[in-house]
């Protein structure tokens, strides 16, 4: 009987092991083991350039995607903007808006999106239009 009880618990236990590790790596593992950048049609909705912090505010087209977090990289006077969105794990706080806030002293000139295929045309912000 003890046995019967510790394989059941053993096989309960395993298994409670494999879901939390299963939704924890889908959530967060793109933090450890990277990403190529957008995952989806994405849209902004504000964007706010001042004093060294980059504001943006948007969602996905798809209805399905969970917003998980961005990567961003400033070249050639460039911004670059990845934004990660999770489809099947993150069904507590299931959301496809963003709000980000990037704090840089680096100057650029424009601000894009970067998706898997590459940049996304056009950009999202330009100083020459943000100055008129």
């Amino acid at each position: 009987m003890k046995k019967i009880f510790r394989t059941i618990l053993l096989i309960v236990l395993s298994t409670i092991i494999f879901i939390i590790t299963v939704f924890v790596i889908g959530r967060y593992g793109w933090r450890l083991f990277g990403f190529s950048m957008c995952s989806g049609t994405v849209f902004c909705t504000d964007v706010s350039v001042d004093d060294g912090v980059v504001a943006l505010k948007g969602s996905t087209a798809d209805s399905i995607s969970s917003y998980v977090g961005y990567k961003y990289k400033i070249e050639d006077g460039n911004l670059y903007i990845g934004v990660k969105y999770n489809i099947l794990i993150g069904i507590i706080g299931r959301d496809g808006a963003f709000d980000i806030k990037i704090n840089t002293e680096e100057e650029f000139d424009h601000i894009y999106f970067v998706s898997r295929d590459g940049v996304i045309e056009p950009p999202i912000w330009s100083r020459e239009d943000s100055n008129q």
